[in-house]
């Protein structure tokens, strides 16, 4: 059981859920307002209707199919994450042969009606039979626009403080940019009729966790259905037990798996209906845009086979750009820009707007701030004389420590933590490695790379530390009190 106390909202009955009610969080990353997601009252429960579910067998995925996805075409490479998918997808392929040889059976497709436990296969990872995939979808779509919404989970205010990495005190903030934009497709795709997709029950209500917990209400029917919002350290599933009802629109699981987001989860679950009208012509970019800043996809992108984001780049153009303001501006106003089909990289070439200035400004002041501190941590990491190109390459380590020079000047390597990761990478780093002496807490952030190991070894000098998408690690909620900076150095092999 998890430990965080959820909030309960307020219940509205005559208003939708939209991303212009979430809080929005202040100077100190604090929201300043509760969420306040409520609900049509003339949008009743119906109950969901049978699905009728195609059956497709393991020769349809058959072994040679998947060896071909290994061979890279002419020109093209292939990831070790890929590989390491399409061997996963190759070993569950002959497990499902052998069983089927094993009882003489035809391989069965498992639906959300047959089994009163079907639980998170992934949506964008190999997975063994293509049609269970497709059936999940159609299965969430259903139950969305048929029975109807009892209860959305997200991520907000709520819970108990934390320790940053930096070693300020807050209270898990309001919903990112994401999250506002999975609840806004989902209120807005249409029906082919013109009506909206989208069902609330009469007595829907929403539920506020902090990020990655679960929900700690209780349900108020049998029957039901509760939709979570990228929160749940789940990947997409359905699940049915009994008759409560649950979907998954999240990607926080442990293990990497092909960037996405809750925006783009949500809208190929409302897109799988065959009653959704024609796919609005902005909706890619709006996924896309979602995708690169919600998993930082833009800072590998090459030219030339250099990457683009580096120093130069980031102190010039990305201050500028909306991968840098699109937290600083409204929400509705960012998705304009993007159906517009303005250029992302200078949204705002030719306006004169000094509010707009402001911004770009003290985007470039705090990105001069963290390159100068990131090269402190630079130095002071060959002074420490820490080890590289191991599981992590070449990090960028901050321990926020003063240190003299070489000219005896008292330095700090403080690094602002949202930015941290875009500053190793601009410095041409592979990894960026936090570790706070004075709180105990830690961070290690690195794209690219499998932190499994280091994972592994940080949970038994901090029982309860976490991984998500298989490269972000974060701290447990309680610190050890023995751990120290040369324990967690030596853990993930920087020392």
């Amino acid at each position: 059981m998890k430990e965080f106390k959820s909030v309960a909202v307020d219940e509205k009955p005559n208003q939708e859920v939209t991303e212009s009610n979430l809080p929005v969080e202040n100077s100190e990353g604090i929201p300043s307002k509760k969420i306040s997601i409520s609900w049509d009252k003339k949008k009743g429960s119906e109950g969901s209707s049978e699905t009728k579910h195609e059956r497709k067998t393991g020769n349809e995925y058959s072994i040679e199919r998947k060896l071909k996805e290994l061979i890279p075409k002419e020109g093209e490479k292939i990831s070790k994450h890929e590989a390491l998918e399409g061997i996963e997808s190759i070993l569950s392929s002959l497990e499902a042969i052998q069983a089927k040889e094993t009882d003489g059976a035809e391989e069965p497709i498992i639906g959300p009606h047959e089994n009163p436990l079907f639980r998170s296969w992934e949506i964008l990872k190999n997975v063994p039979n293509k049609q269970q995939e497709k059936n999940q979808l159609i299965q969430a779509a259903e139950w969305i626009t048929q029975h109807g919404i009892d209860r959305i989970v997200v991520h907000g205010e709520g819970g108990k403080q934390e320790i940053l990495p930096d070693g300020k005190i807050v209270v898990p903030s309001g919903p990112d940019f994401d999250l506002r934009t999975a609840l806004y497709i989902l209120n807005t795709l249409k029906k082919r009729n013109g009506e909206s997709f989208v069902k609330y029950d009469e007595h829907a209500r929403s539920e506020i966790v902090p990020k990655g917990a679960m929900s700690q209400d209780t349900p108020t029917r049998e029957d039901e259905l509760v939709v979570y919002v990228d929160t749940s350290e789940h990947s997409f599933g359905v699940e049915l037990y009994g008759t409560q009802k649950t979907i998954y629109a999240d990607h926080h699981q442990e293990k990497w798996s092909k960037p996405t987001s809750a925006t783009e989860i949500m809208s190929t679950i409302l897109l799988s209906s065959d009653q959704i009208q024609e796919k609005p012509a902005w909706l890619d970019d709006i996924i896309n845009f979602t995708n690169e800043v919600d998993n930082l996809l833009y800072v590998d992108k090459k030219s030339e086979g250099r990457r683009v984001f580096n120093e130069s780049f980031f102190r010039s153009q990305w201050p500028k750009s909306l991968l840098a303001l699109y937290e600083e501006l409204p929400h509705e106003q960012v998705l304009e820009i993007l159906k517009e089909k303005k250029d992302s990289m200078d949204p705002f070439a030719g306006v004169n707007n000094p509010a707009v200035e402001a911004l770009i400004q003290n985007k470039k002041k705090e990105v001069a701030f963290a390159l100068k501190g990131g090269k402190r941590a630079l130095e002071e990491g060959q002074r420490m004389k820490l080890k590289r190109n191991g599981p992590l390459g070449v990090p960028l380590y901050h321990n926020f420590v003063k240190y003299k020079n070489d000219k005896e000047i008292v330095r700090s390597n403080e690094i602002p933590f949202k930015i941290g990761f875009l500053t190793t990478t601009a410095l041409d780093r592979d990894s960026f490695v936090v570790f706070n002496p004075k709180s105990k807490s830690f961070f290690i952030n690195s794209t690219g790379r499998d932190l499994t190991t280091i994972f592994e070894a940080l949970k038994k000098i901090a029982p309860g530390t976490k991984m998500i998408r298989g490269d972000m690690i974060f701290p447990p909620k309680k610190l050890p009190d023995d751990l120290t900076e040369e324990k967690f150095l030596k853990a993930i092999g920087l020392m």
